[in-house]
């Protein structure tokens, strides 16, 4: 037996472990009850999407709506679906024909349907077509820590300039984000600030707490030295004006974006084209290069207090108007809309490969 078909058995064996775990311990989920809610009834032939779908989830319930996704094996035994139904009890896995809306991964001339895309990446979407755009991690709406983000975002006085935490492990780093996207990765980005503004760095906090009342100009850690608390992140983030937003792993978006911005951080970016509406200099500062960073980052330094508040004010109002859960959602159920597109991060990126080397 070859490679292929070795981990092909290990799919199909690991396939039917996830689908026997899941009718043993969701089997309730499978029993048929009437809402009592409008219901958001998800179509899909398997689980591409991973927490990107569970977080969607998150947002149709914190509006009101009820959860029903169709029971087709092929999802059910979905690693992921697996953890989708253990962070929501009340989620239910039947068929209907009453809803507000279904998400179909199949293209169906229906009433209130929407057809759901993996190719996230492509870039050519209709203007029919909706990109629904990154969030924050699903710790944070599943614990409800989004909530403080509006409160937080009016905070004036934020005592550290630049911020930046996360894994800067070299091996982090995938060639994609330089062959796809034709910027510059993470460790690239964080070794040019290390090397060109060491004065300003200042060392990483003791704790989180501390950071909260940090003086500095340039703050920048990897999170084995000091990971932040889910519940503390937003408070830490909103003693920041201006945060790094380097790429992920396979792909230029990150949920630390987000969660940054919904406290009124301002992003350094490279690709401004992370959201389907755009950054532009009115709620960032955009980057091109290496030599370009350096001198953004000596603009970010000397810019005064005025502009900063400006953008900072441009930044609150983009995330109300397009990342936050009340944007989301009504995008998705707006009648303009007709075609979805959900991250599926390889997935989606892996299909962008196909596409350019067709």
């Amino acid at each position: 037996m070859d490679l292929e078909n070795k981990i092909s058995a290990r799919e199909i064996l690991g396939r039917i472990r996830n689908l026997v775990l899941f009718l043993f311990v969701h089997y309730k989920k499978l029993r048929k009850t009437k809402p009592t809610k409008p219901v958001i009834f998800f179509e899909l032939e398997d689980n591409y999407w991973h927490r990107y779908l569970l977080i969607l989830c998150h947002f149709f319930e914190n509006k009101g709506f009820q959860i029903i996704i169709m029971p087709k094996l092929k999802f059910m035994s979905n690693w992921a679906t697996l953890a989708l139904a253990d962070q929501l009890p009340d989620v239910k896995f039947q068929s209907t024909t009453h809803f507000e809306l279904c998400i179909s991964s199949k293209l169906k001339k229906r009433k209130n349907t929407k057809h759901l895309f993996t190719d996230y990446f492509q870039p050519q979407i209709s203007s029919d077509a909706f990109k629904i755009p990154m969030p924050m991690v699903d710790t944070m709406y599943k614990l409800g820590y989004y909530k403080k983000s509006k409160a937080l975002s009016t905070q004036e006085k934020r005592n550290i300039k630049i911020f930046y935490v996360g894994n800067i492990n070299k091996g982090h780093n995938t060639p994609t984000i330089l062959e796809c996207f034709n910027i510059l990765d993470r460790n690239q980005i964080i070794d040019i600030i290390t090397r060109n503004f060491a004065d300003s760095i200042a060392k990483p906090p003791g704790s989180d707490i501390e950071m909260l009342n940090m003086k500095a100009e340039i703050v920048i850690f990897d999170r084995k030295e000091l990971n932040i608390r889910p519940e503390m992140l937003l408070e830490a983030l909103a003693n920041c004006q201006f945060i790094l937003g380097p790429p992920g792993v396979v792909m230029p978006q990150t949920h630390f974006i987000v969660e940054a911005m919904s406290v009124g951080c301002i992003p350094i970016i490279e690709f401004p084209e992370i959201f389907d509406t755009p950054l532009d200099d009115s709620n960032s500062v955009i980057f091109d290069g290496e030599t370009d960073l350096k001198e953004k980052i000596k603009y970010v330094l000397s810019l005064p207090d005025d502009r900063i508040r400006e953008m900072h004010t441009n930044v609150i109002q983009f995330y109300d108007d397009h990342l936050s859960i009340d944007a989301v959602v009504g995008n998705i159920l707006n009648p303009r809309y007709q075609s979805l597109f959900l991250n599926c991060e390889n997935y989606s990126v892996q299909q962008m490969n196909n596409v350019r080397r067709d």
